[in-house]
């Protein structure tokens, strides 16, 4: 049995799973090399059927997220990859502001008809969203239209709940062994929904309670807009920029914030609901720091959550596992705050891993092994239980020999020095603060780098930080690098809770004396606090090597990790996208399955 999952429009991605197995998954960004690429993946169908030995007849059915409207005029105007932060704003000014505040009904693509990029879906499609529009009565014909023009014929194609699917996911890739469980999935918006509660047990899951009332996602999604960065991408800048606020400015900030959305009891307690998210608080916010304002941001955000949180656990005492899954799920700091709640009510917590939407296409092929209630919203499994089916998120591009033949013979013709892997020499490198990209096996999915397509470094000394912003990433000054951390020395470098949510960089974690002394470089600055991740054996066996390596020549078990990519631009996928790293940027060398290549220094 062939199953894909698709995610169509602005989360643009596919997976495959032959038998029951998950074998494959990318976002369609890594093969367009277009960061944020919106439309239908394409190229990313056309590898996994080709990885696989698959023609387009073989597939059996089709999983695609969203019952309802997706956001395909958005798509149609490739708002993610192309909008400036001037384009974000003449949305806000232009296209929502008339239809909040004025009552108007408003036509996205007649406002952004420059902006609209006709390839990305094909001429029927385009006239169609052109002239009607997407709504809940044409997203599905439309949809269903565009998976058998690419299949060559009529499909069984099956839509699937938004947020069933953020459960499915947390579900699957949960790798503790649970009786009960309550699943959290929150996000912007999804089906009309965008804060649900389930209640899980070893074949089925339940759904307790829905919402549309939670405006944490647009308000994070706003005043990321209002500081002068992009939304939909930029929320975790703002993440990263708290620390460093006046406790007591901060205060002022979410004091406003309370006026409106105040608590959850049984359901969101609005004071008085805000008629937007943008313009009515840049009103209220005038004259407030920037810091201050995603200090007081992220504080309110994390009390408003765990309120919600606290509600359920307290009233369903049988659970002994919470799970949280979904867009606000990416906030790391919030998830190591509902870690240490969950420790207080003796409950195990995992958050999925990268569960932004980008995600769905992991867990909906899985769908098929369930059946569906919806009467009763239950979906119960109809074979072996689908727990623990996720292990491992290296599931997209193989950076096989070609690949590694073209990057060689491009090094050769640079006149880059080529070694044969010699991991101890390699630790004598990093040690001597050289830089990295590692690039090896099948990318990672989703927004982490995991030792797969990665930039490393010796963390120790701090002055490493500027010598990776200046020579590859840009990153802003005050975002910290990730710490990657063998699994037998992470209780000596860190405070935790719970390992398990470290594989993946799925939260926050506190940093022991030891481990400030030695991660300088792969800590937050300001607080102290880290992103790591814990790697072992089974989830990089490579990578694992290479730190470990590194530890018993330096006697320092970690190493800096970042993304394999350039400001801009998606994290790499075959050897174009590394040579063109290696091309534009100063790093020192690359590290490959059997060589590294270095740059003449």
């Amino acid at each position: 049995m062939n199953i894909i999952g698709l995610s169509i429009g602005e989360q643009c991605a596919a997976s495959l799973i032959i038998d029951g197995k998950l074998v494959g998954a990318s976002q369609e960004e890594r093969f367009e090399k277009k960061k944020g690429y919106s439309g239908f993946p394409t190229k990313t169908l056309g590898y996994l059927l080709k990885q696989n030995n698959l023609k387009k007849r073989d597939i059996d059915y089709v999983y695609v997220i969203n019952e309802q409207v997706t956001g395909l005029e958005f798509s149609l105007i490739q708002r993610f990859n192309s909008f400036s932060i001037e384009d974000y704003l003449a949305e806000a000014k232009n296209y929502y502001y008339p239809i909040l505040f004025k009552n108007k009904k408003v036509q996205l693509l007649k406002i952004f008809k420059k902006k609209i990029v006709k390839k990305t879906f094909p001429k029927t499609i385009v006239d169609e969203l052109i002239k009607n529009g997407e709504n809940n009565k044409n997203t599905q014909i439309i949809r269903k239209k565009l998976v058998n023009e690419f299949f060559g014929k009529k499909v069984n194609v099956k839509f699937i709940n938004h947020h069933f699917s953020h459960a499915l996911y947390a579900y699957i890739t949960n790798p503790i062994n649970f009786k009960k469980a309550l699943i959290f999935t929150a996000d912007s918006l999804g089906d009309n929904e965008n804060s649900n509660v389930y209640l899980a047990d070893q074949n089925s899951m339940q759904l307790l309670f829905k919402s549309n009332k939670l405006n944490l996602g647009r308000l994070f999604r706003n005043l990321t807009l209002l500081l002068g960065l992009k939304p939909y991408q930029h929320e975790y800048k703002l993440m990263g920029l708290a620390p460093y606020a006046k406790k007591k400015e901060a205060s002022k900030v979410k004091l406003i914030f309370k006026k409106y959305l105040q608590k959850f009891d049984g359901k969101w307690i609005y004071k008085k609901k805000p008629k937007d998210h943008y313009f009515t608080f840049k009103k209220l916010l005038e004259g407030f720091r920037f810091d201050n304002i995603a200090g007081g941001l992220q504080s309110y955000f994390e009390e408003i959550i765990l309120g919600w949180f606290l509600y359920f656990i307290k009233r369903y005492k049988k659970i002994d596992t919470v799970m949280f899954s979904g867009g606000l799920a990416m906030n790391i700091k919030l998830n190591q705050k509902i870690d240490e709640l969950c420790k207080k009510h003796g409950l195990n917590f995992f958050v999925a891993p990268s569960s932004d939407d980008y995600s769905h296409v992991l867990s909906l092929p899985f769908f098929h092994y369930v059946n569906n209630n919806k009467k009763i919203k239950k979906i119960t499994m109809r074979r072996n239980s689908l727990r623990k089916k996720i292990n491992n998120l290296n599931l997209g591009f193989d950076f096989n020999k070609f690949n590694q033949q073209k990057v060689l013979n491009w090094a050769s013709s640079k006149n880059w020095k080529i070694q044969n892997l010699n991991l101890k020499k390699l630790s004598y490198y990093l040690e001597k603060d050289k830089v990295f990209a590692l690039c090896h096996g099948n990318s990672e999915f989703g927004a982490r780098a995991l030792g797969f397509r990665s930039i490393i470094a010796d963390p120790k000394n701090f002055d490493i930080v500027k010598k990776i912003n200046l020579s590859v990433k840009k990153r802003d000054f005050w975002m910290p690098f990730a710490p990657a951390i063998l699994d037998n020395y992470q209780k000596k470098y860190l405070k935790l809770n719970n390992f398990k949510n470290h594989y993946f960089m799925a939260s926050g974690a506190d940093v022991s004396e030891v481990g400030k002394k030695i991660m300088s470089a792969a800590i937050h600055p300001y607080d102290l606090s880290s992103r790591p991740q814990i790697v072992s054996k089974d989830k990089n066996m490579f990578f694992y090597r290479i730190i470990k390596s590194f530890g018993d020549f330096s006697g320092r078990y970690t190493l800096l990790n970042t993304s394999l990519n350039l400001h801009g631009l998606p994290i790499v996928n075959d050897y174009k996208d590394l040579i063109y790293i290696l091309e534009n940027s100063l790093i020192d060398g690359c590290i490959l399955e059997n060589k590294i290549i270095l740059r003449n220094f």
